[in-house]
């Protein structure tokens, strides 16, 4: 796609969609004389809102695109290995996650090309699981940092040997630049092949461990095969000094360069009990920089600070925080730290690439839920222009000094428990969000996709995972709102602002707008209006079209998402209810991890019914006008009909029967 030619089709979108919906006001009130604040008028603000936010987040995708410049290799190998890289821990929260899964994300974590990595899994199943399975489970879990450890050494080991005869010789002044080139060149052979013979022992049973072949171990084993054809057939001598053979060392040190382990919070009672993912992190965080102790009590195991203590858990500059259904490409951890330790963005706080669907599923839902999620990458890229960036959650890089300036403590117990990331919502990463920026903080999405993620392959999963998705945006709000009032008022809050509410209120308010449209009995000059207002989803049809074809997928998709969306309504309806309840009660919600098993994840048979329900509504309404021989209405509950039938078959049934 040419990028300049997006972002005319955009603009002129933006300007005609603007256009035809004053039209659509000035037809509704004059015309219809319909009163401002009327269900129709409401509509027709509702829809704008929604394509205005997607078509000025297109925009900021394709500026920023035009905008980003790829950082060379040299220039990052350079930073990184002629100074000392800063310290980095990676936080990878697991709970009853298969191991498979785990191994996978934590391959993509141990192996970034960064020196001194520090790599934790951060296991969160019971402690003592009552299940043979569960049990077994859990001794596998603790068994894999040691596994990949096992799998790493043999090579850190290898070439840490070499290096350090190189580094002798050149303290005696013994060395020969041609010989230490062929020497290096070999050893990334070497290395190229490691990677080579993983990708063909791995065999993977899906298409995600498939993208992990190709997209981290080929794409390693092809990138250090290059290098080192270039050190072996044309060796530039003239500019070869002992310094780049050091840091050609060094970047193959580096990649193997890791210290695992794990982490039980769950074993210590003095420590937080909460069954969500954000307190198994801020558990771990709140211990880094300490000497600890274990000691027995009548209550049972605690971790204490001890001056002499014999675990030491290091402190460091950053945090990835990366879920273990996800993985981070090889230049992540590099590409990242980098933009951070620029001077000009000292205050920027998170970092990350919002995650894209593992490529080729093999069921339709899953690859079509996989196709929003895609289409959600471009609309988190293109906030950050506006500088309305939220956290996103399956990975980010975090500056440790951050979470310092927004940790509060609380009781639990009788114990004081820190707490850095907010777990008040099941979407603790979007309120984290709000804190940091109240605080000067800013958030960066870096413009490439360096990660994925698993997608739900069931309906049952998927509404889990949707249904926690639109939970939490309403408690949130008013933080948002006391935020935007205090911030000095200038252009770009305006867009911000926009951005930011639309983030938060758009599953309640697009969704409740939706399925009232469904039901509500408007007349014949309200429908008239409506009517005429979809041709202002004409723009966003093409463009959304046109933004799947970019990111993969089929134009025929288009229509599948909308199917999807469809029945989603329900589920996104009963994340919002959960949020008003929690509002009501002060109680919190439970957190509902997303299901990543081989077999079918139940759905709930209420959100079943229900869509079996709006289906024959569909109907019975079609009847109804057609009847009355009224063929706009008519038409309208027939589409209807037609998207339902079709999801309930292709999503839902077929879900349930596979």
């Amino acid at each position: 796609m040419k990028k300049k030619k997006e972002i005319y089709y955009t603009n002129v979108a933006i300007i005609l969609t603007t256009l035809y919906i004053v039209f659509c006001f000035f037809l509704a009130i004059t015309i219809f004389k319909k009163p401002l604040f009327a269900p129709v008028t409401f509509y027709l603000c509702l829809f704008y809102y929604s394509v205005l936010s997607y078509f000025l987040c297109r925009l900021g995708y394709w500026k920023r695109k035009i905008n980003f410049a790829e950082i060379n290799n040299e220039k990052l190998s350079n930073f990184f290995y002629c100074s000392n890289a800063p310290q980095i821990t990676y936080l990878i929260p697991s709970y009853k996650e298969d191991i498979r899964i785990i191994k996978q994300t934590l391959l993509s974590a141990a192996l970034q090309e960064y020196p001194n990595k520090n790599v934790v899994l951060l296991i969160d199943n019971p402690s003592n699981p009552q299940n043979i399975d569960e049990l077994n489970l859990l001794i596998s879990t603790r068994h894999i940092t040691q596994e990949i450890h096992d799998l790493l050494n043999p090579m850190f080991e290898r070439i840490n040997r070499e290096y350090n005869n190189f580094l002798k010789k050149n303290e005696e002044n013994q060395i020969s630049l041609i010989k230490e080139l062929e020497i290096v060149a070999d050893l990334f052979i070497e290395v190229a092949i490691w990677f080579k013979v993983q990708a063909e022992e791995y065999n993977p049973q899906d298409h995600a461990e498939e993208l992990m072949i190709e997209k981290f171990f080929l794409h390693q084993y092809k990138s250090l095969i290059q290098i080192a054809d270039s050190l072996k057939k044309s060796p530039n001598l003239d500019s070869t000094n002992p310094i780049t053979i050091k840091i050609l060392y060094q970047k193959l040190i580096g990649i193997f360069d890791v210290k695992l382990s794990s982490f039980e919070r769950k074993i210590y009672n003095n420590l937080s009990h909460k069954s969500n993912k954000a307190m198994n992190i801020n558990s771990y965080i709140a211990l880094m920089g300490g000497k600890f102790q274990e000691i027995n009590t009548e209550k049972g195991l605690q971790i204490i600070n001890h001056p002499q203590g014999n675990l030491l858990i290091p402190d460091s500059d950053y945090i990835i925080i990366l879920d273990a259904d996800s993985i981070i490409l090889p230049s992540y951890t590099q590409l990242l730290t980098y933009f951070l330790e620029q001077p000009q963005n000292k205050k920027v706080a998170v970092a990350q690439t919002p995650y894209c669907a593992y490529r080729n599923p093999p069921g339709i839902l899953e690859r079509i839920a996989g196709a929003t999620t895609d289409i959600q990458h471009i609309i988190h890229q293109g906030s950050t222009f506006y500088h309305a960036t939220y956290w996103v959650g399956a990975n980010a890089m975090v500056r440790k000094t951050a979470l310092d300036s927004i940790l509060t403590t609380r009781k639990e117990g009788e114990f004081n428990i820190k707490v850095y990331i907010q777990d008040r919502t099941v979407i603790e990463d979007t309120e984290s969000t709000i804190d940091l920026i109240d605080k000067g903080w800013k958030l960066y999405n870096y413009p490439d996709i360096l990660s994925y993620s698993a997608t739900p392959h069931d309906f049952g999963s998927l509404v889990i995972q949707r249904q926690r998705w639109a939970n939490g945006g309403i408690i949130i709000l008013p933080k948002l709102v006391k935020y935007l009032i205090k911030k000095p008022k200038k252009t770009q809050l305006f867009f911000e602002a926009i951005l930011r509410n639309y983030y938060l209120i758009s599953p309640p308010a697009i969704n409740l707008g939706i399925l009232l449209l469904l039901l509500l009995p408007f007349n014949q000059e309200e429908r008239a209006t409506l009517s005429t207002s979809f041709i202002l989803f004409i723009p966003y049809c093409y463009l959304y079209v046109r933004d799947l074809e970019y990111m993969g997928y089929k134009k025929t998709d288009f229509i599948r998402v909308f199917a999807l969306n469809l029945i989603l309504i329900p589920i996104n309806i009963g994340g919002f209810i959960q949020s008003v309840k929690q509002i009501i009660t002060g109680k919190h919600t439970t957190f509902k991890r997303t299901p990543k098993v081989k077999y079918r994840t139940s759905a709930p048979r209420l959100f079943i019914f229900i869509n079996y329900a709006l289906c024959l509504y569909s109907v019975l309404a079609f009847l109804r006008f057609f009847y009355l021989q009224e063929w706009l209405g008519a038409v309208y509950c027939l589409i209807n009909f037609y998207f339902f039938f079709y999801a309930i078959k292709a999503f839902i049934k077929l879900s349930i029967n596979g």
